[in-house]
């Protein structure tokens, strides 16, 4: 189709005319000029890059950021909207909305090859969007309600402060058009405003999180090598008193060997001196008896009390190292 150029990068479709009567309902009957539209439309094929198409009248005001929002959960779904229900829901012309899908099945049956289901109520004195309507019901598409969409005259009345109508319908005049454009706009100006306050005080709230975060890990990794320096020097004190205790018990092993050899040693010792007396004594038993059976008896006792003085050295651990014979009594013979 030939294009007009509107000017800030926007261009027109032209399409070819049709007769315009009146419908049922006292509107345009206009179903067979926007049939040839709609079939520009789709032979310009632009609408195949985007989500949705929006038709909207001359004297509608459209707020395209609070459109976005209503539409945003059927993105890839089959659907158009109905958008009054003064009566029974209903999709009213002033603003239509049809997805990408449902535009797909209106051309797959409008083509000279499809079935042509809608074709049969072209020439009935239907508006446009009565025949958008039942034709997309014939096609399957759903029908999806959202009667907050658009702030219509014959719907819900307009209120141009409704802060949430993606559209307000009709204005006649360029006063009146102009006057609900003003509060819309300003609306948008103190949304946007709150929004990007509402956006810096979040970012001033992350900034300071981030900075607490930071400092909370500086703190960690601080008090992680304060913990591990104390760690180090409670294992260099485990270490230093487990050396000492090792030294400690080493050095009261070599007492207990010194101890062990000295006891040792002096029962050599008493063991020694025991036989050197025995044998001494033995010798002067020997030469102090008149008889031998004297000697004998001399000897025994002698003996005995050798036994009981190395026992006594031994349970002490005392050993007479000069070989003394002092307190041992030697009972001589008679004559």
């Amino acid at each position: 189709p030939e294009k007009l150029s509107l000017g800030g990068g926007f261009e027109a479709i032209s399409f070819e005319t049709a007769q315009v009567g009146v419908s049922s309902d006292g509107t345009a009957g206009n179903s067979r000029l926007f049939h040839n539209a709609w079939a520009a439309i789709g032979k310009d094929g632009r609408y195949k890059q985007h989500d949705f198409t929006i038709k909207v009248d001359p004297d509608a005001i459209l707020v395209p950021s609070r459109l976005g929002q209503h539409l945003a959960r059927h993105i890839g779904k089959k659907v158009y909207f109905n958008n009054c229900d003064a009566f029974t829901p209903a999709l009213y012309g002033a603003v239509e909305v049809f997805s990408k899908q449902a535009l797909q099945a209106y051309y797959e049956d409008d083509a000279e090859d499809g079935t042509q289901l809608c074709r049969q109520w072209e020439w009935k004195p239907w508006g446009e969007d009565v025949f958008m309507s039942y034709c997309l019901k014939q096609l399957g598409v759903e029908a999806v309600d959202d009667f907050e969409l658009v702030r219509d005259d014959r719907c819900k009345g307009v209120s141009c402060y409704d802060d949430w109508a993606a559209a307000f319908h009709p204005f006649k005049t360029l006063e009146m058009w102009s006057e609900c454009w003003n509060v819309t706009a300003n609306i948008e100006e103190k949304r946007q405003k709150e929004q990007e306050r509402k956006e810096r005080e979040s970012d001033e709230l992350l900034l300071r999180e981030k900075v607490l975060f930071e400092e909370a890990e500086r703190n960690r990794t601080l008090k992680a090598g304060q913990d591990a320096k104390e760690a180090q020097t409670l294992r260099k004190i485990d270490r230093d008193r487990s050396r000492a205790a090792r030294e400690e018990a080493l050095k009261s092993s070599r007492e207990r060997t010194a101890t062990e050899k000295r006891r040792r040693a002096a029962k050599e010792e008493a063991l020694h001196s025991h036989t050197a007396k025995q044998q001494r004594l033995r010798a002067r038993a020997r030469g102090n008896s008149s008889s031998a059976n004297e000697s004998v008896a001399t000897w025994s006792e002698l003996q005995k009390q050798l036994a009981v003085e190395l026992a006594v050295q031994l349970a002490a651990g005392v050993t007479d190292s000069t070989g003394s014979e002092e307190g041992i009594t030697v009972t001589e013979a008679p004559g």
